[in-house]
Parts: C-alpha cells; sequence; structure tokens
C-alpha cells in the first residue's frame, strides 16, 4: 500500500485545511422488496457534521480526507 504525503506540520493551518459541513446520507439497516413492495429500515438518519479536510497525493492523484467521529450503533 502506497503511503500518502501530508504536509510537514499538521497544526499549522494553510488555505487549503478548512473547516467544512458534510452532509452525510441516510444508512439503510434494510433495503430490498417483498411482493413487489419496498421494503425499507432506516439505521441511522441523515446527518450534518463539521470536519477538517487534510489534503493528501498518492502517486498521481490528489484530494483531500477527513477523519469523522465514530458513532455507537
Amino acid at each position: 500500500m502506497a503511503s500518502r504525503n501530508r504536509p510537514a506540520s499538521s497544526v499549522q493551518d494553510d488555505l487549503f485545511n478548512e473547516e467544512v459541513s458534510l452532509l452525510l446520507p441516510p444508512r439503510l439497516a434494510i433495503n430490498g422488496r417483498r411482493l413487489g413492495s419496498p421494503v425499507r429500515q432506516l439505521a441511522v438518519p441523515a446527518l450534518r457534521e463539521t470536519c477538517r479536510l487534510i489534503p493528501f497525493s498518492i502517486w498521481r492523484v490528489n484530494g483531500c480526507e477527513t477523519s469523522l467521529p465514530t458513532t455507537s450503533d
């Protein structure tokens, strides 16, 4: 697995290390059909999370990643 190149100091803020608000879609526990009718059970509702974007570069791909807080289901 290739390693990701990160800025030397993760504490220092820069132009691309900004805080954003992400809208995460709902997560379904069950999604299917029974006798032609849709059957769905919601496991986790839609959620808006505020997080910091961290730029990364791996091979020729550049992008941003973030870590979200874990939730107990």
